[in-house]
């Protein structure tokens, strides 16, 4: 299980010349992820399922995956203990 601070603090390896997720997708999913966290019964609240469906673009010098993946999984368990 993880919390919006654990989310907001999540670091990420980036190396130049790597294909890795494109930064600015993945905060944005991270940016939802937190707000979901701490409001819920919010409309525009992420489901789980919705993290599954979520498909990040690969960039240059993006974040390593495999890290992202370990975290978006801590999420996903998460909002499924919520529903």
């Amino acid at each position: 299980m993880i919390d919006a601070n654990g989310i907001d603090n999540a670091c990420f390896d980036q190396r130049q010349g790597v294909t890795g997720y494109d930064v600015a997708d993945v905060d944005a999913l991270l940016r939802l992820a937190a707000f979901t966290l701490v409001y819920p019964a919010d409309p525009h609240a992420l489901t789980a399922d919705e993290v599954r469906r979520w498909r990040l673009h690969e960039a240059p010098g993006g974040y390593d995956m495999s890290q992202v993946d370990d975290l978006l999984d801590q999420i996903i368990v998460t909002l499924d203990g919520k529903d």
